[in-house]
């Protein structure tokens, strides 16, 4: 189903449409199948209250507290839609955003299908992070992006960000942007997870 046929549904409530989510300013018309098959909140919510058709969301934050947008609801939407794991250039439409948009819209998404425990969607979101947080010309942002990791509990991206940081650990400290805060705001165990790895490399050189 493409995004367009996708959008048609939102705002036509004669299609079929069993529920109305309303998110920011914009309501969308939606279908109670699809919400409680692909989010563990709305399965919940919805399965004794089946009389229920109309819902009025609130805003829902991101990683670091700001409010994810409208525009990123319905990007969300069309991927509980999607039948097929989303690759990066579907997921994020590089022909419509630029990679810098289409990131900050990555992190909403993230923080959308943390919210509403979407099963199918989080690990399909964690296995493309490298596609935003890999960037070898700036490795100060791994120690951000790790603490994106944590917050939604991506193990495998948490275990390859501590072997990269570790890796290059000598040289980030190094770089101009690197705050010798970014070091301290990890937990003590982490620390001493990376320091450990990077002892294991500096001795096997």
């Amino acid at each position: 189903m493409s995004s367009t046929v996708v959008k048609k549904i939102y705002f036509a409530p004669t299609f079929c449409s069993d529920l109305t989510l309303v998110y920011g300013q914009t309501e969308y018309h939606v279908h109670r199948f699809v919400l409680a098959r692909e989010s563990k909140y709305f399965e919940a919510l919805l399965e004794p209250n089946e009389k229920e058709r109309r819902i009025e969301l609130l805003p829902v934050p991101t990683h670091n507290e700001v409010v994810v947008a409208e525009e990123s609801f319905e990007q969300w939407l069309n991927l509980l839609y999607r039948p097929k794991p989303p690759l990066v250039g579907e997921c994020f439409v590089p022909e419509i955003y630029e990679k810098k948009t289409a990131e900050l819209v990555y992190y909403d998404i993230a923080a959308l299908s943390h919210y509403f425990q979407c099963t199918r969607l989080e690990p399909l979101l964690e296995a493309i992070w490298s596609y935003f947080g890999c960037n070898n010309e700036n490795r100060v942002k791994w120690f951000w992006f790790l603490q994106f990791a944590m917050k939604y509990h991506w193990a495998n991206a948490l275990e390859d960000l501590q072997n990269m940081i570790a890796s290059y650990l000598l040289y980030i400290r190094k770089m101009l942007l690197y705050q010798p805060q970014q070091w301290f705001q990890l937990t003590p165990a982490m620390r001493e997870n990376i320091l450990e790895k990077f002892v294991t490399l500096r001795s096997n050189e």
